[in-house]
């Protein structure tokens, strides 16, 4: 990947952490926020240059959420029932047709569920919607039949938060 491509990375995670800086008050959201724009942007550069994602990435943006919630108390088992549903439902998809998602797609989706149902856990189907359909229009425009997930995914969680903050 050119060094060009990195910097256009790096500069719209940064708009979207500014964007979130102006649209989110609560102090514990923003920084769920912060480490969903930050770890995403880690994760899309790395599947698009090299299709692989990092799970150490993946399992700390979790431990960082699951720490958040827990906190929070009353809404920890509704976000986590629906971010394990979404878990189970990539993971099904998986095993069924091995070649439409990475097992790194399949780990980082319930964690992003996790971000996105923070906010409003009924907005996780409307992301994974978005998810599936920004990959859906990039295989078309780029007439590949894999395209990178995780950007998709991180675009639409970005997307949803924004519009419900």
């Amino acid at each position: 990947m050119p060094d060009s491509a990195r910097w256009l990375i790096v500069t719209v995670g940064l708009f979207a952490l500014g964007l979130g800086w102006w649209r989110i008050n609560d102090v514990e959201s923003l920084a769920l926020y912060g480490v969903l724009i930050i770890g995403g942007t880690l994760q899309t550069e790395s599947d698009i240059r090299t299709r692989l994602i990092p799970r150490m990435t993946t399992f700390v943006m979790g431990a960082f959420a699951i720490a958040v919630l827990a906190a929070r108390g009353n809404a920890f088992l509704p976000v986590v029932l629906i971010a394990g549903t979404v878990g189970l439902a990539l993971w099904l998809t998986h095993r069924l047709a091995p070649h439409s998602l990475g097992f790194g797609d399949v780990l980082l989706a319930p964690v992003i569920a996790m971000y996105v149902g923070w906010y409003e856990p009924t907005a996780v189907p409307l992301w994974l919607g978005g998810a599936a359909l920004g990959a859906g229009v990039g295989a078309i425009g780029t007439r590949q039949r894999r395209v990178a997930f995780v950007p998709w995914m991180v675009i639409s969680a970005v997307a949803t938060i924004i519009i419900l903050a």
